[in-house]
Formats: C-alpha cells, structure tokens, sequence
C-alpha cells in the first residue's frame, strides 16, 4: 500500500511542475519580432526563387512537349512515305508478274504457231516416205518376180540382200 500512496504522490507532485511550466510566459521582445520578419522575408525569397524555378521546369517542359509533338509528326510523314513506298513495291511487282505471264504465254503462243508449219511439213515427208517405201517394195517385188527369168538380175539382187 506504500507504494501505491508513494506512486499517487509522485504523480501528483509531476502534475504541479507541469501546470507550473505551462502557466510560464515567455516575454515577446523585438529582437523577436525582428527576427521572425527576416525568417519571413527569406522564405519568401526562397518560395519565389522556387515558383521561379517551377515556372522554368514548366517551360522546359512545354518545350518538351512541342519537340515530342515534332517528333510525332514527323515520324507520322516517314509512316505515310513508308506506305507509299509499299504500294509501290506491291504495284511493281504486280507489273512485273504480270509481264512475266504475258511473256511465258506469248511464247507458248509463238511456239504453237511456230511448230505448226513444222508438223504440216513433217507429215507431208512421212507421206511421202510412206508412198515412196510403197513404191520401194513394188518395184522389188517386180525384180524378184523379173529374176526368177534373168540370171544376171538375180545375181545383182542377190549381191545387194534383196533376196
């Protein structure tokens, strides 16, 4: 219980400096009031010196902003020439297949036309050959016939493989 009475006094006793302390009045002097109007002047030099410098981040920044905006344009007049480019190189190489074809199917044209006299003259020849290899065998038919009279001819038949 002692302690308890001993704890209760001390607290007491720190409530009465603390009351003590605050009913203290710190006297204002001049050299105060001095001091606290030239805290107030150099930060209000200070503030502006900091507006000035947000106002000079600002501008920077603006001027960042119109060189994004130049750059953005000019990257959209390289995007434009690029697709120009493009259709270009589409529309040539479309040209170019196109001529390619018509080249292969003008010389398939050409070939036909040419080669058609060709096989005309050809089978005009294998007519002829034919007609020609008849006539051959007729008239060997006839000498064989003929030898079997004429010894000479037989002979000369004979001689060449005839018979």
């Amino acid at each position: 219980m002692r302690i308890v009475l001993l704890f209760l006094f001390l607290i007491q006793f720190e409530t009465l400096f603390a009351q003590a302390d605050s009913a203290m009045v710190v006297p204002f002097t001049l050299a105060d009031k001095i001091r606290l109007i030239r805290i107030e002047e150099r930060m209000e030099t200070k503030f502006h010196e900091i507006d000035n410098r947000f106002a000079q981040i600002d501008k920077r920044f603006e001027q960042i902003d119109k060189r994004f905006e130049q750059i953005d344009k000019r990257f959209e007049q390289i995007e434009r020439r690029l697709d120009r480019l493009e259709d270009l190189f589409f529309n040539t190489t479309l040209i170019l297949l196109g001529s390619m074809l018509t080249l292969i199917g003008f010389i398939l044209w050409d070939r036909r036309t040419f080669l058609k006299p060709i096989e005309n003259q050809l089978n005009e020849i294998r007519e002829q050959t034919l007609s020609n290899h008849e006539k051959t065998e007729k008239i060997i038919q006839l000498l064989k016939e003929r030898a079997l009279y004429d010894e000479q001819l037989k002979e000369l038949l004979k001689k060449h493989n005839l018979i």
